[in-house]
Order: C-alpha cells, then structure tokens, then sequence
C-alpha cells in the first residue's frame, strides 16, 4: 500500500584471516518503517513526508592483519651463534599465536523518523541509535617473560549511544541550478564496559621527554 515496507539481510561471512573455526560467522539484519504521511489522517496536514523507521541488525569486524593468528618468526641479531668460522644469525618470534581469535562483533538498533513540509522544501531527520560491541579487537600486553610484549585478543566490550538531527532547507531552484542549506547536530557517548579478564586498564602509549 505504498506505506508500510520491511527490509531483512542474512549474511554468512568468512575470513581467511581468523583462526581456524572462528573464520565463518552469521550477522543478520531486519529494518522497518511506516510512512505516515500517506495515511488519511495526516495527508491534509503540515507534513509532506513522514516516515518512522526502525532497525536492528549484527556486523561483524575482521580487521586482523594477514597471518595475524599465527607464530611468526623473524632473523635476530641477539640470536647469533658461531659454527666453525661463520656466524650464523637465528630466528626469534616476533608474533605468537592466537588459535582463539574470532570476530568482532556489534549489536545496533536505531529509531529513525523522517520529515518534510511546505512541498519538501524543508526536510530532514532525527536518528536515535544504540551500539554494543564485542570481543574487540585489540593489542594487549601479555604476561612476562614472554618472547613477545603483546598480542592481538578478542578482549572486552564497549556501549555507543548517539543522537543525530538535521534539517536542510532549499533556498532556491530553477531550471539550470539549485541551492540547499543545511544543519546537523550530533550527539555520541563512549562508554567501555569491560575489558575482559579483570583488567582494569590496558596500557595503550606512555608519556616521556622534558618537562
């Protein structure tokens, strides 16, 4: 009826850079709105376009680096060791492995509404939207001694809530040009949960010099 309209994806995702049997991971998604301008009841009204949304869905991170669940081992100058007359240099990790490392995962869901008036020479929208995301992908300090001083986890999880609006305005239009003007206002909270295995706090740079 040109007024109420619901959208589903599933997506079955793989990466070759994750471990092995964390590689494939499922991430649906389902939206909907209603247009409540093309309703009998608002349709003489103030507004020329008006459209509730709603929406929730997962996405999946796989930001890893290439071999990055791997032990990889690199020449050492500190590994060097006479045989006979030559000196032979060694090898010596420069990366352990993680066999855990899965996808980062976030849950949004986000209200929406859409409007016009005056023809749609004013439109805009106002979005509400919440993020939890999950098994970040993060360097963190490993215990020592270890051969290395840090490794790539799945640790935590973090909240995101936001606000955005925005109006935009045609301030004329002819056959051969046109001009828009426009105004945003964006809101956004950070907030960690957790880091996982008790940390509390994960050491991310250091501070050094005069002063």
């Amino acid at each position: 009826k040109n007024r109420y309209f619901i959208t589903g994806v599933l997506r079955n995702d793989g990466s070759s850079r994750l471990a092995p049997g964390n590689k494939w991971a499922v991430f649906p998604a389902v939206s909907a709105s209603w247009r409540l301008s093309e309703e009998s009841f608002l349709q003489n009204g103030m507004f020329s376009n008006l459209n509730l949304r709603v929406g929730y869905g997962l996405q999946g991170n796989q930001a890893v680096r290439p071999y990055g669940t791997q032990l990889l081992l690199r020449t050492n100058n500190d590994a060097r060791y006479p045989f006979g007359n030559t000196v032979i240099t060694g090898f010596a990790a420069s990366q352990v492995a993680n066999p855990d490392l899965k996808w980062e995962t976030s849950k949004q869901i986000n209200v929406g509404l859409d409007y016009g008036f005056k023809d749609n020479q004013f439109t805009g929208t106002i979005e509400l939207y919440q993020k939890k995301t999950e098994d970040l992908l993060f360097e963190v300090p490993v215990a020592q001694p270890a051969v290395v001083s840090t490794r790539l986890e799945n640790v935590g999880s973090l909240t995101t809530r936001g606000l955005e609006v925005s109006l935009d305005a045609q301030v004329f239009s002819n056959a051969s040009s046109s001009l828009t003007s426009g105004l945003v206002l964006s809101v956004e909270r950070n907030e960690v949960d957790e880091l996982g295995l008790n940390r509390q706090f994960i050491i991310t740079g250091d501070v050094n010099g005069q002063g």
